[in-house]
């Protein structure tokens, strides 16, 4: 074997393990923005497989299941330091290009080997016209099927929950076992014409599988997103109602005020000033019940508080509210379905409360950074995460109740933040960070 042609297969293997890695690079998003990292890790990586599959092709004809878990393993190193997702999803992201690529490379020598009439093993062993068209062909058809799959994925990755990406991977990892002893088959097997049918068998029923799940993972998410919906519609409507009593308040307030300010002076002028000041008292509070409570920059944000808080304040509950007063990189909607639950749930929990003078919610909202900071408390007469650890609803309807933690989880999960729950003397405390999507 000469030096030229041992070269030419090194580049070959260096170019492999460049498109694996590629693919990786391509399909998730990076964990640091400093090029300089990425690039050295990008290298490393590609630089380590193309080694890694001139070692393997040294060593051994077929490099077979051990040459594949190390490739992965490679893949998968380099996608848990440098990249960002799910471990999951970054195990489908190290196996797709080695399927690819051991589907590619199958097909090719078997249909290559049918054509010149040779066997695997020799198109394998010596450094002919046969092994160098295998070798073009293969890593051509690698590169079409890369840049295809990131576009498909593209499209349809998002949709996909933990249990379909593990199904997916399940599937991915059957095939590749079953081509892989198809092609063990096929090397002393002069049927490669049926074998090489039955490979594009397995390879159309992953596909067909991949659509059948992408489909369902889009009508579960249509479904979820219809039944966000019919929160929102229902937030929408009780906010319109308050409001709507707010104002009928306020207009009575302002209609009794000249008669009110009368009924003062009068007490004052006869003098009764003790009961003209029990008067003004009472008086004040009945405004305050109608006062807005909080005034940002974003009116859904003033609208959840502030109808929020009237409904506490009927209860009896004392409010207190530090917030700032912009919300950029934070969805309006995400804000309101976070407000609205928390505070839904601070309040249910303070009318459980036979001792008004206990009842409180407290509302902190922060920025530090990039980072939000939104922080409910409130009053308790007992525990509630021993009695209830996963904070599953009470209510009857389940169905149509027990949304609100699950939807302020899957929110922070949304920003790269966290929501936790804990209590401390009496006082339940839930806090959610977010990320604002700003750069």
């Amino acid at each position: 074997m000469s030096i030229i042609w041992i070269a030419f297969e090194v580049i070959i293997n260096f170019y492999e393990g460049f498109m694996e890695t590629y693919f990786i690079y391509k399909f998730l998003p990076p964990k640091t923005e400093s090029t300089k990292k990425n690039i050295i890790a990008f290298a490393l990586c590609f630089c380590t497989l193309g080694l890694l599959i001139t070692v393997m092709n040294y060593l051994t004809i077929f490099e077979g299941i051990l040459g594949i878990v190390c490739y992965l393993m490679a893949l998968f190193l380099y996608a848990l330091v440098n990249r960002k997702g799910s471990i999951i999803k970054k195990l489908f992201a190290a196996t797709v290009p080695l399927v690819m690529i051991s589907l590619i490379s199958i097909i090719t020598l078997n249909f290559v080997s049918s054509v010149n009439s040779m066997s695997i093993k020799e198109i394998v062993t010596e450094s002919g016209f046969a092994r160098f068209t295998v070798l073009i062909f293969a890593q051509a058809l690698f590169f079409i099927s890369v840049k295809l799959m990131l576009k498909l994925l593209a499209t349809t990755s998002e949709n996909f929950n933990a249990v379909e990406w593990i199904a997916i991977i399940l599937i991915l990892a059957i095939s590749i076992i079953m081509m892989f002893l198809l092609h063990l088959i096929a090397i002393d097997s002069t049927q490669r014409l049926y074998i090489n049918l039955l490979i594009l068998t397995i390879v159309a029923v992953n596909i067909i599988i991949f659509y059948m799940i992408d489909s369902i993972s889009v009508k579960n998410n249509q479904k979820k997103e219809l039944e966000l919906l019919k929160i929102q519609e229902q937030y929408s409507h009780q906010y319109i109602e308050n409001a709507s009593q707010q104002y009928d308040s306020i207009r009575k307030i302002r209609h009794d005020l000249k008669d009110q300010l009368s009924a003062v002076y009068t007490m004052i002028v006869q003098g009764h000033a003790d009961e003209s000041m029990k008067y003004i008292e009472k008086y004040v509070n009945v405004i305050s019940i109608s006062e807005s409570f909080v005034n940002t920059d974003n009116y859904i944000v003033n609208a959840i508080i502030n109808s929020k808080f009237a409904v506490a304040a009927t209860e009896g509950i004392r409010t207190n509210c530090s917030c700032i007063k912009s919300f950029d990189g934070i969805d309006d909607i995400d804000m309101l379905h976070i407000l609205s639950n928390t505070l839904d749930n601070a309040i249910t929990a303070s009318e459980k409360i036979t001792d008004e003078s206990e009842r409180f919610i407290n509302l902190d909202i922060s920025k530090t950074m990039d980072i939000y900071r939104i922080v409910v408390r409130n009053a308790i007469n007992e525990s509630v995460l021993k009695r209830n650890p996963s904070l599953k609803t009470t209510k009857l309807n389940v169905h149509k109740h027990g949304w609100g933690i699950k939807i302020i989880r899957e929110i922070a999960e949304k920003y790269q933040g966290r929501c936790e729950f804990y209590e401390s003397d009496k006082m339940f405390t839930c806090l959610i960070t977010l990320k604002s999507t700003l750069l």
